[in-house]
Formats: structure tokens, C-alpha cells, sequence
């Protein structure tokens, strides 16, 4: 069965045990850590009254995977078949991934020119047969586990904040994009908490897409100088024949 993380943002106190053992078990450079794992703070409500949510955001490892699906070169991919990890060696630095992934979380970083994000330990390595984060973790805030066990887990956790008065509290990626191997317990929707309510994927017809529309564009920015240059073309021609008259 597929490994995945549970993160209860309810219980997420915004400490960043998680990112700096991410770092750590990763050996991610300083200051090249906002592709690994970062955690977020959305605010709602007006004083005095005002709720803050600490969502840790990293790759979400979809089933349905933008960033797998634009890459021209092959360098990402699902060597367990369920987890998206980067060939560094492959990579080129393009950025399609980037403009692709609907979460926003590939960014480029070191070796210079790269492109990178969480690998899910793949690299790194499990710590204590758990990914470094939710080792690190000192609230249980993040579970690691098989994926139907955690979606269970996860619809239990709505179901006891519901019951203190949540109600909009809902389990994030137990559907979307065809099922995330990250899921979220969310006490509001999912916008609220940073996330995006329905993502969309990217196809491979989207990457012909931003090839074509740079093709369109070049030829666009080029055409007034073709017309320039065809204008002083005649205007020669004519000179010429004005002076053999």
C-alpha cells in the first residue's frame, strides 16, 4: 500500500520543527529551503476575533502530477510509483514544472539552475521509518502511515471538529488531482487555509501550448522589423531604377 503523510493543521502550532529537519536530513542549503517544506500563516476573522492556521506547504506527490506531465526531459518521475521526485541530473532548469504544479511548489535552487522540492525523504532517507518532518514533529501534527489508514484517520478528525462547532472542517486530497499522498486536516475550507479548492492538472497539450505561444510571440516581436527591413528593400530597388532612367 502507498505511504503518505495525515498534517492536522488543527493541531499545527507553527513552530517549524518540521522544515528545519527537512533541511537537515536533505542537506538543503541555507536559504534554499522554500522548495522543500515551509510553513504558512493565513489569518481570518477581524480583531478581536481572528483565527490563524499554520499550513505547512510542500509538494503534495499527486497522482495526477502537472510537474510529471510537462517535463521534457524525464527527469521527474515515480520510481515507487506513487511519489514525485527530481533527477537533478536531468534537469535542466526550464521551469515548466514550475509554471505547471497548481500549488506553486517547485523552485529553483542548487546546483544552480535546478529545479527542486520535496522528494518525500526518497533521497534523504526515512528517519525512524517516518519522513523527517513528521519525525520532528512535537504535536503529531503530521502522521506517517499507509494512505487508507490516514484517510480513515482523517475523516475521523472532521468528524470530532464538526462536532466542537467547525463545520466547515473537511479532509483536503483524499480526492484531488486524483488523490495527494500529502492530506489535510483543514478546520475551514480550503481556501481559507491557502489551498486551492478545485486544482486543476496540466497535460503534456500545455506545454505545446507555451512552446506555440513562444513561437506566436517571437514572431509577432519580429514581424515589424521583416516589414522594416522589406520596406527599405523597395525603397533601394526603386532608387536604382530611378537613377538607370
Amino acid at each position: 500500500m502507498a505511504k503518505a503523510m495525515l498534517i492536522d493543521t488543527d493541531l499545527c502550532l507553527g513552530c517549524n520543527a518540521c522544515t528545519v529537519e527537512c533541511k537537515r536530513n536533505n542537506n538543503v542549503l541555507v536559504g534554499q529551503g522554500i522548495a522543500w517544506t515551509r510553513i504558512e500563516e493565513h489569518e481570518v476573522g477581524t480583531y478581536p476575533n481572528v483565527v490563524k492556521y499554520f499550513i505547512k506547504d510542500a509538494c503534495k506527490h499527486c497522482t495526477e502530477a502537472s510537474c510529471l506531465n510537462v517535463c521534457p526531459t524525464g527527469a521527474i518521475s515515480k520510481p515507487d510509483g506513487t511519489h514525485v521526485v527530481i533527477n537533478q541530473d536531468w534537469c535542466i532548469g526550464c521551469g515548466y514544472c514550475a509554471m505547471a504544479c497548481p500549488f506553486d511548489i517547485p523552485h529553483f535552487g542548487e546546483p544552480k539552475g535546478s529545479v527542486q522540492k520535496c522528494m518525500f525523504c526518497y533521497v534523504g532517507g526515512l528517519v525512524d521509518g517516518q519522513t523527517a518532518c513528521a519525525a520532528a514533529c512535537p504535536f503529531d501534527a503530521i502522521t506517517f502511515g499507509e494512505r487508507g489508514e490516514l484517510v480513515a484517520q482523517g475523516h475521523q478528525r472532521v468528524a470530532q471538529l464538526r462536532q466542537k462547532g467547525k463545520a466547515d472542517a473537511n479532509l483536503y486530497g483524499e480526492h484531488e488531482l486524483g488523490g495527494l499522498s500529502v492530506l489535510y486536516v483543514l478546520a475551514d475550507r480550503p481556501s481559507v487555509c491557502g489551498l486551492l479548492e478545485h486544482p486543476r492538472v496540466s497535460t503534456r497539450n500545455v506545454l505545446g501550448g507555451w512552446l506555440s505561444g513562444i513561437l506566436t510571440a517571437g514572431v509577432v516581436a519580429a514581424l515589424p522589423f521583416w516589414l522594416l527591413f522589406k520596406r527599405k528593400e523597395r525603397m533601394a530597388a526603386r532608387e536604382i531604377s530611378e537613377g538607370g532612367e
